[in-house]
């Protein structure tokens, strides 16, 4: 056991800053590095389930100036399953995470994981009709030392191991930090324009999955059977017309499954709901071989959704509910035809929302939970350790972020009525810090009644080992 008046507070320090022997890391590497969609950091947390709310597959990689590094994967794939007699696709999405320590050695850079873990076989939060919903299976993984060729120009990274060559970008900055409340539409923006039976805001074409090339969309061509992975395009038009394209993908144990559906009809808006009446549908698609067919036609039914648009931190998103869930789309790229007055841009002036009255970025707004942005204070032996964390409060208790001067450091857990909350953060020991306290409820704080934590902490390490004790301490930033 480490003495608690002299170690606890270097161990704290060491652990984040890295010593002075730390290997040397070029500042070019130093970053937040993307491939694929640009999801939210929490979407690559091995600690809890959000990245369930990913709908495709995306890479981040994390390198830190004391020469530690992270690094999550989310793989998306599809199960067969049926609705009725109809064979479907059943998403899965999988996340493989590790963190260690990283060394450049010329062009050549050494990954050198210390844990390494897994979540596969989950279901994600959008799914078909139909499906079973699993929550995944944990698996600690075996981690092996990697040495990879890279590029650093023009912003990009490129990694290389052996034939394959993978890019990786920084994450675009933010003027500051998203409101946990997405922006909403003002009452003048959701009205429809002259002439029009939709909302300008809705016009357009959006998608949801992996999109593939456009001619695969077509019926006619019959390239569609060339597709792979699972999409929809839905169009709405301003006229009130609509349609929808479907492509699903299942390639199990040799056996690969497709499906064409597309739909046609009229839509209606009322309030922020959208009501599709179908004029024509057709369902095509064949089971293991192109020989085993089938063609369903005008089988599709009117049906109801509720709709949202949000401008999120990787863009603008149309959220389209019913009783089985949400489907969450974005504006189609390059396809020749974009919602109204939209573009990917996360800018406010190009939010796909009212020109006359742009979307602002919002000051998080009034909570009467623990959720928000917090300073923390690390106590221990007359040394104090500075952090800050990130946090959301719901019925499975607090989750959030670890950050130290604006760089991830490790995740946080809780519950608010018990008291208990556990930092962890993310050096090679996972060095967690579990408190037991009490949360104040200040009434004169009309903006964060709940404006304070004060609580006891045990810090221990991976294998369990109690490394000492001491204070931890939240408060909410004064701006």
């Amino acid at each position: 056991m480490l003495h608690i008046h002299k170690s606890l507070p270097i161990l704290m320090l060491s652990s984040l800053l890295g010593s002075a022997a730390a290997a040397s890391v070029p500042e070019t590497l130093v970053a937040e590095w993307l491939a694929g969609e640009p999801y939210p950091a929490e979407y690559f947390n091995i600690a809890t389930t959000d990245f369930r709310s990913a709908s495709t597959g995306a890479e981040r990689l994390v390198i830190r100036k004391d020469g530690t590094y992270e690094f999550a994967q989310l793989k998306t794939g599809a199960t067969p399953g049926y609705f009725g007699s109809l064979l479907i696709a059943c998403e899965t999405i999988d996340l493989y995470w590790e963190k260690g320590t990283v060394k450049v050695n010329g062009s050549q850079l050494v990954l050198h994981p210390t844990s390494s873990k897994s979540r596969t076989g989950a279901t994600p939060v959008r799914h078909n009709n139909g499906c079973t919903v699993y929550k995944g299976f944990e698996n600690t993984r075996t981690p092996q030392d990697r040495t990879l060729k890279f590029s650093v120009q023009g912003g990009t990274l490129k990694l290389t191991s052996g034939q394959s060559t993978s890019s990786y970008n920084t994450r675009a900055p933010q003027a500051s930090k998203p409101s946990a409340t997405p922006s909403k539409p003002t009452r003048a923006q959701t009205q429809t324009s002259s002439g029009s039976k939709l909302s300008s805001n809705l016009q357009g074409e959006w998608y949801s999955g992996t999109v593939s090339p456009m001619e695969y969309y077509n019926v006619t061509t019959g390239l569609w059977t060339n597709a792979s992975g699972t999409s929809t395009i839905l169009k709405l038009n301003g006229d009130g017309t609509y349609m929808k394209t479907g492509l699903l993908t299942i390639s199990t144990f040799g056996c690969n499954s497709k499906l064409f559906v597309q739909e046609q009809g009229k839509v209606a808006q009322s309030g922020n709901q959208l009501n599709f009446t179908p004029t024509s549908s057709l369902s095509q698609g064949y089971t293991c071989s192109p020989d085993h067919s089938y063609k369903q036609e005008n089988t599709a039914k009117p049906s109801s959704v509720k709709y949202s648009l949000e401008q999120r931190e990787y863009g603008l998103t149309l959220s389209l509910t019913t009783a089985d869930g949400t489907t969450i789309y974005r504006p189609s790229e390059g396809t020749g035809s974009t919602p109204a007055n939209t573009s990917s841009s996360n800018t406010a002036s190009n939010s796909g929302y009212s020109n006359s009255t742009p979307v602002q970025q919002q000051v998080k707004p009034i909570r009467t939970d623990a959720s928000g942005n917090w300073n923390v204070l690390l106590s221990a032996g007359g040394e104090t350790l500075e952090l800050t964390i990130s946090v959301d409060e719901d019925d499975r208790g607090i989750m959030g972020n670890v950050y130290m001067q604006g760089e991830y450091v490790g995740y946080v857990m809780g519950n608010r009525n018990t008291g208990v909350l556990s930092l962890t953060l993310n050096d090679d020991d996972e060095t967690t810090f579990k408190a037991q306290g009490n949360f104040r409820n200040n009434p004169d704080n009309a903006r964060y009644p709940i404006d304070y934590y004060l609580g006891e902490f045990e810090a221990t390490n991976v294998r369990g080992e109690s490394l000492g004790n001491g204070a931890l301490e939240l408060s909410r930033p004064q701006n």
